[in-house]
């Protein structure tokens, strides 16, 4: 039985949690589809440390006032296609500077997934509204 994990606050999914513990979701695994997300670059899957590292630098970006940069914003100054750095949790992620995040604001239970545009300017937009729906969208499954 896998543990609960907490990051930024947030528990995670419980299926996200039991495949990253146990290597099915994290840098080593490749081949998924990403063709469905409006991000160019080939993004890595996130390990726990690496969830926890990225999680926090999005937040360190905020402090230092770069949240405009990224598109992030706190509950107080939320606007549409801001992400509430509060409510976020990094799951994937490209070298550059788009991801993939958990967004908890409208549910501690079940978390949506939003991913970067970038256009003029960043913008996160919701990609699913579960973790289980993401693994449709990547044909990721969860080895049984």
């Amino acid at each position: 039985m896998i543990g609960s994990v907490l990051i930024n606050g947030h528990r995670l999914p419980s299926l996200l949690a039991k495949m990253a513990l146990t290597g099915e979701w994290g840098p080593a695994i490749k081949g998924f589809d990403q063709s469905s997300l409006p991000i160019a670059e080939e993004l890595a899957l996130l390990d726990i440390q690496g969830m926890e590292d990225n999680t926090s630098e999005l937040y360190q970006a905020f402090h230092r006032g770069e949240g405009p940069l990224f598109g992030l914003r706190d509950a107080s100054t939320l606007e549409d296609g801001a992400l509430n750095i509060r409510a976020a949790v990094m799951i994937a992620a490209t070298y550059g500077q788009e991801a993939l995040v958990l967004d908890y604001s409208a549910s501690e239970e079940v978390p949506r997934v939003m991913a970067t545009n970038y256009s003029d300017q960043v913008r996160w937009e919701v990609i699913c509204h579960d973790f289980e729906s993401l693994l449709n969208i990547l044909k990721l499954t969860e080895a049984t």
